[in-house]
């Protein structure tokens, strides 16, 4: 048997005649990795890094599920569409065939295309050849030697565009377009000047690319080659030892222009494909023989056993893809809420800055344009002062950052994925003076409530701002940096639920229906027995249906009722937008340099470019509707030149928690006028007996099931007696500040008493003593008798009205912020059983709720368990529902009807509501609950009334 290889065809063979000889033709084989893909440029020897990725998926296509991105913020690496075979990989590749088969052997063929001469193209050839294995074996000077020698301008723009991508460094010249003009000049000095800083060098930083800048490059090279083969660069020459080439003395020949794969026979032709390298691996026994390069920069192609002779099969060997990098890190952080404030200047009240902030944290309830606002900011800074025992303004302006920082978000940190934390808007808004006048409690309130809100939120342009900041790090030779020049989308994702019994979770609603049995001894209101058919539960669960889930606000309030769902995502508006977009904050974005957000062409979104920091922001501004929640998620487009959309792997993308609107409310002072000393049994039984306290965690309580943060100060947890000096001061300053509107004129001082002897708060003198008591100066035609005034009783409730308003209005001027609960057993000296002959009607009245953050509760004991529906808690709470915009219901016109400014439009009329007069659950309807967390009630559907 003779065994011979194609080698041997020319061979002759001496075989005797007559015998039978058996041939065996062995075939020689090979290994090829095929290093087309990486182009050199026409007449250059660089071995270029990269090449462009290939196309990538819609920005918004659905992702696989198995390809969903994790969103911790990390370079996940590739996905099969989103690979590339830059030139470093062909390196990889080389080193992992040799660990694989240590035996075989490498021979490095460079090729050209047919332009140009032929012996010129063996030597181009052999330089192609050459600098791949100058690369290959870490052989720096000779690489820089070729490339200095043999490049085009086109090369290093090629390779610094990849390095501003690898690095995310500012190096891109911003074009290839082979000219050195002024952008190539500043690409180059940028990136030598990273040289410098990164591997601590000191080259020139000229803009010039010799063969300093050509040794940098390498540099950069092995150090990208060491990361995609997840080693350290000193352990490349362990890569490198088990190279072995089948001829040592030419590891790399030029093979010119002699074996093209594109168009062959055709002459004169430049062609990126035959502009390529080969690298052949030889197990022992199968080397090719050389004789076709008599020397290396030689090519006898007629004798070539691998091109021309075909002696040898190729197997191709896969280049395995690589990242595309660079690989970023990503991180999101709550960036400076004070920053978005006007700056302080003046540490008073009258300070810009210390208004918006006071209006932040809930202490000051009035557009800064108001014509009052002076008076409002004076009283509530210095109650702000007062509440955290601040006696300076320099500590309490120090305390009032600190609170904004702390309380809008709580903690100041965002919350980390899947927890969830509270954002706190500004809640509990109260009537003003002016809807009072305007007829208040003839209108359904919750659009008063609403439209006072947005005026606030428009007049204060710090106000329900939330900067979300993202910082985005590339890793570099010497760790990670901040990675510039990136742009980041900021977009809203689905929420997370809330679990019962987080502590962003409201209070349950009632879920049970209710009976009432009104069987009081006296009225109001009459005695009826009815079943409502509803509850708060039912009503608001109806309001809050989810909408179709590819709305991340499906379950957010829709715009129709105040909300933002359906509204548009990036605007400057802050009652309809949710991103700030084309508002400048001048004294944010500049004093932090950071980039105005634009619009993205991501649903829900917007997105801004990193600074030199590795930083950019987004102005979120949430509804004000208490339970709206947000969660979101910020990423990388494009990412290594291509489009993502954060969600299909490979994506740098980081979520955050969800974060839920809370509304501040304040309860500040629950003040007692007490039985003076003195006082007998009988005339405490005319006021129905001891004032109990009040429960005021049950009040607290029942505002949170609307989503209200209700923070009872300390001097309202407990009843604080007002004192002698207490109440001269606010008898006077009603006095004083009383505008009755009657249609005779009184004078205050001699009608209104200022001893303090009498269980009720304002004592009034009788017509006849009026009459004979000391008066002011009179005026043109002198003081009317009140004795023969037929007007007087009617004249009496309306200053008595005047009074009590302002009474209340001496004690909320320190503490605008918050509401006052005042606790009498009598208002006038009048009630509840007045002197013969004096009517009781205008004030036999349990309680009211007034436009100046306060109200009154009246009467004791013994008149929450007689004639009152409800018990004394209960009433407060109904008080201070009034003060928050809510109106009385009533149930029916044919069962009760109270006639005290109740609408029909303005409750859930399947429940019954503690707004009411009916024995009910101390709870507010749903409809009412939703008022109070913010909604523009006005808009939902009529409710009818009930049977």
């Amino acid at each position: 048997m003779t065994r011979f290889t194609r080698r041997d065809f020319d061979t002759e063979h001496d075989l005797a005649t007559g015998q039978l000889h058996k041939f065996v033709l062995k075939e020689l084989h090979g290994h090829v990795l095929e290093v087309s893909s990486v182009h050199f440029h026409f007449d250059s020897a660089v071995l270029l890094p990269n090449l462009t990725p290939p196309p990538a998926p819609a920005p918004d296509a659905a992702p696989p599920p198995a390809e969903e991105a994790s969103a911790d913020g990390e370079d996940e690496g590739p996905s099969e569409t989103d690979l590339a075979v830059p030139g470093l990989a062909v390196l990889r590749a080389i080193y992992l065939q040799a660990e694989e088969h240590p035996a075989q052997k490498i021979l490095i063929t460079g090729h050209t295309d047919t332009s140009g001469g032929a012996a010129y193209n063996v030597t181009l050839a052999h330089q192609r050849a050459m600098s791949l294995k100058h690369a290959l074996l870490g052989e720096r000077d000779e690489w820089v030697a070729i490339a200095h020698a043999k490049h085009r301008v086109e090369d290093y723009q090629q390779i610094l565009t990849w390095v501003s991508k690898v690095w995310a460094a500012d190096c891109d010249p911003e074009g290839i377009d082979n000219i050195h003009g002024s952008r190539t000049t500043r690409a180059v000095r940028n990136f030598q000047a990273l040289y410098n800083e990164e591997f601590e060098a000191e080259i020139t930083v000229d803009g010039v690319v010799g063969p300093q800048t050509w040794g940098a490059i390498f540099d950069v090279y092995m150090e990208v080659l060491a990361d995609i083969l997840d080693v350290d660069v000193d352990q490349l020459p362990a890569e490198r030892a088990r190279l072995s080439f089948v001829d040592a003395g030419k590891p790399g020949v030029g093979c010119g222009e002699h074996f093209p794969i594109d168009l062959p026979g055709v002459d004169g032709r430049r062609s990126g494909l035959n502009r390529r390298v080969q690298v052949l691996f030889f197990d022992p026994g199968e080397e090719p023989l050389l004789d076709c390069h008599p020397a290396a920069d030689q090519c006898r192609p007629d004798d070539c056993e691998i091109y021309r002779k075909r002696h040898h099969f190729f197997f191709p060997i896969d280049v395995a893809p690589v990242p595309l990098l660079p690989r970023y890190r990503l991180e999101v952080e709550l960036g400076d809420i004070d920053k978005l404030f006007t700056p302080i200047v003046a540490e008073t009240h009258t300070d810009p800055g210390v208004r918006e902030r006071l209006q932040a944290v809930g202490f000051l309830y009035s557009p800064l344009t108001h014509a009052d606002i002076a008076d409002r900011a004076e009283h509530a800074w210095a109650h702000f002062k007062k509440v955290y025992e601040k006696s300076d303004d320099a500590s309490a302006v120090a305390h009032l950052r600190d609170r904004v920082e702390q309380l809008i978000v709580d903690g100041k940190a965002l919350p980390p994925k899947g927890e969830l934390k509270k954002l706190r808007v500004p809640g509990a808004y109260c009537v003003t003076p002016a809807q009072m006048a305007a007829g208040f409690f003839g209108t359904n309130a919750a659009g008063h409530r609403y439209r006072e809100e947005s005026s606030v939120w428009r007049d204060n342009d710090s106000i329900g701002r939330v900067p979300i900041l993202g910082k985005l790090e590339a890793k570099f030779r010497r760790g990670w940096r901040p990675a510039g020049g990136v742009s980041l989308h900021f977009q809203l994702d689905t929420p997370d639920p809330i679990p019962a019994g987080h502590a962003c979770a409201r209070e349950p609603l009632r879920q049970a229906t209710t009976t009432s049995t009104n069987d009081n001894a006296a009225p109001p209101p009459a005695t009826v027995t009815f079943t409502m058919t509803g509850h708060p539960h039912g009503y608001v669960d109806a309001q809050l249906t989810s909408k179709p889930p590819s709305d991340p606000l499906a379950d957010n309030v829709h715009k129709d009722f105040g909300g933002k769902r359906g509204d548009v995502v990036r605007g400057v508006d802050p009652v309809t937008n949710l991103f700030e977009v084309g508002n400048r904050r001048t004294y944010f974005e500049g004093e932090l340099d950071y980039a105005d957000p634009s619009a993205s062409n991501h649903a829900h979104a917007v997105k801004a470019v990193t600074n030199d920091r590795g930083e950019a922001v987004a102005i979120f501004m949430p509804s004000f509707m208490g339970g709206d929640r947000y969660k979101l998620r910020v990423f990388v487009d494009p990412l290594r030149g291509r489009p993502s959309n954060g969600r299909v792997k490979p994506a740098v993308v980081k979520e955050t928690g969800t974060l839920v609107v809370w509304r501040i409310f304040r309860i500040s002072k629950y003040l007692r006028w007490p039985y003076p000393a003195g006082t007998t049994a009988q005339q405490k039984a005319r006021c129905y007996g001891d004032l109990d306290d009040f429960d005021m965690a049950a009040i607290a309580t029942e505002y949170k099931k609307a989503w209200l943060e209700v923070e009872l100060e300390p001097e309202a947890r407990a009843p604080t007696n007002l004192t002698a000096a207490d109440h001269l001061g606010a008898i006077q300053y009603a006095k004083a500040n009383a505008r009755p509107a009657t249609t005779q004129r009184y004078d205050l001082g001699a009608l209104v008493l200022e001893t303090g002897t009498s269980a009720g708060v304002i004592e009034l003198r009788t017509a006849a003593q009026y009459d004979a008591a000391p008066k002011a100066p009179p005026p043109p035609g002198g003081w009317p008798s009140a004795v023969s005034d037929p007007s007087y009783w009617n004249n009496m409730s309306r200053i008595f009205h005047e009074l009590k308003t302002e009474l209340l209005h001496y004690f909320t001027r320190n503490a605008i912020s918050g509401l006052t609960i005042l606790q009498a057993p009598a208002v006038s000296s009048f009630t509840p059983s007045p002197p013969p002959g004096m009517p009781a009607t205008p004030y036999g009245n349990s309680g009211w709720g007034t436009d100046r953050r306060a109200c009154w509760v009246i009467f004791g004991h013994d008149a929450y368990f007689g004639w009152m529906p409800y018990d004394h808690t209960a009433n407060a709470l109904h008080e201070t529902g009034h003060v928050v915009y809510g109106v009385h219901q009533y149930t029916s016109t044919t069962q009760v009807s109270v006639n005290t400014g109740a609408t029909f439009d303005a409750h859930d009329y399947t429940d019954l509501c503690i707004m009411g007069y009916m024995k009910c659950d101390p709870d507010f309807c749903g409809r009412c609950v939703l008022s109070q967390a913010g909604w523009d009630t006005s808009r939902l559907s009529a409710n009818p009334p009930g049977p």
